[in-house]
């Protein structure tokens, strides 16, 4: 594996050497939409066309167009304004949220040791909340219903090219080249990376250079207040022949358990063919039904803390060997196990050194949401147990019914 980086590294020092380039990039405004790009691309177009052919017309064209963008430009703020003074007209700390935005342009308000030493104690403090309970009650499957997932198949040049040209063109500080140069290259680079797949699957070893994050954080919502350490989430940046071993792996995964019908009927997210518009349809339905039946319908939300962050390492390893039926092979594969990786936490400010990872699944992984919806899969029965007891007590005269609905 450390020949593929290698190789790659020197061959782009040969024909792409670093060079320092100052670059400043400026926020846009809010109120700077679609219509607004639209134009401003209208007029840099227009801009070289006369630059290549200096005439009266392309002259006149750019000078028009440039005096339209900017009439627009400034509708837009004024629009946009007259509209945030208005909705905030009971709320002055986010009226001077949102003048500060414009008035003082924060830069990130926190540093990377910040930012690791909040989201370590939140989980800390949420593992502690439940120190007290009992170990976690994971019961398998009848054996005969079961096949069990032993070793994972080898997968094809053609399967990973094809893998290769459908990802996101997304790039880690981590990599040797950039994803787009790999996606040109697939003809070249399919074959040397899928006997790199091959080796982590026959081996059962995760390859150590790959065991490692660049996690850095965003606002779960822009209206939120940056100087929050609450308002922000993890998205953790892997590199990319971590990400291909693991769409290998969450391929075969997800094709276990559905040919064995492991994930429970109405669990929507992370699943193909499975969408919310469906899920909303599905509590939609049951409401409207109980409620014809002449049953009090009420609906409980549960909104799971830092979820994909709080993932217990230990009673995940159980929940496959056990619930989904892996054998001890392919586990050795599959990431985010105990001290399976360290995350770098990266700001404006520099970057941690490497930080242990002890516990969930990373946020911006390939495997992280198939993992995270085996660890919940069980809760499924939590809800049925209740909808059996509460049907028994129909019989005494109970009008209401807890329905399961699943996760969304």
């Amino acid at each position: 594996m450390a020949a593929y980086d290698d190789t790659l590294t020197s061959l782009l020092d040969v024909q792409a050497p670093y060079r320092a380039v100052r670059r400043s990039t400026r926020p846009s405004q809010d109120w700077f939409d679609a219509d607004c790009r639209a134009a401003k691309r209208t007029t840099r177009s227009l801009e070289r066309v006369y630059r290549h052919h200096p005439t009266i017309d392309t002259l006149a064209a750019w000078k028009n167009q440039f005096s339209t963008q900017r009439r627009l430009f400034r509708q837009k703020a004024s629009d946009y304004w007259s509209t945030t003074i208005t909705e905030c007209a009971g709320d002055a700390q986010q009226l001077w949220f949102k003048i500060n935005k414009v008035t003082k342009p924060p830069l990130f308000p926190h540093t990377e040791y910040d930012l690791a030493k909040h989201f370590a104690s939140k989980v800390d403090k949420i593992r502690a909340s439940t120190a007290s309970a009992g170990p976690p009650d994971i019961s398998g499957r009848p054996s005969t219903l079961l096949s069990t997932l032993s070793s994972f198949l080898h997968v094809t040049v053609s399967e990973v090219d094809k893998l290769i040209r459908r990802s996101p063109c997304k790039h880690c500080p981590l990599d040797p080249i950039p994803t787009w140069l790999v996606k040109h290259a697939a003809d070249v680079l399919a074959p040397v990376i899928t006997n790199i797949c091959n080796a982590s699957l026959q081996s059962g070893c995760f390859p150590d250079l790959y065991k490692q994050a660049r996690v850095t954080a965003r606002l779960k919502k822009p209206s939120l207040n940056p100087g929050g350490l609450n308002s922000f989430r993890l998205i953790s940046n892997l590199p990319f022949l971590s990400k291909m071993i693991e769409r290998v792996v969450v391929k075969q995964f997800i094709h276990h358990a559905d040919q064995n019908e492991l994930l429970p009927v109405r669990q929507s997210a992370y699943r193909r063919s499975h969408f919310t518009e469906s899920a909303v349809l599905v509590v939609h339905n049951d409401i409207v039904r109980a409620i014809d039946e002449g049953h009090v319908a009420a609906l409980a939300l549960l909104d799971l803390s830092s979820a994909f962050d709080s993932v217990d390492p230990s009673t995940l390893l159980s929940i496959l060997r056990t619930r989904f039926s892996i054998t001890e092979q392919p586990l050795r594969v599959v990431p985010f196990i105990p001290n399976w990786t360290s995350q770098v936490f990266t700001t404006h400010s520099g970057q941690t050194h490497p930080i242990p990872l002890t516990s969930g699944v990373p946020q911006g992984s390939s495997l992280g949401p198939a993992q995270f919806i085996s660890y919940t899969e069980c809760t499924i029965n939590i809800f049925s147990l209740y909808s059996l007891q509460q049907r028994s007590s129909e019989t005494a005269g109970d009008i209401t019914r807890l329905i399961p609905l699943g996760l969304l």
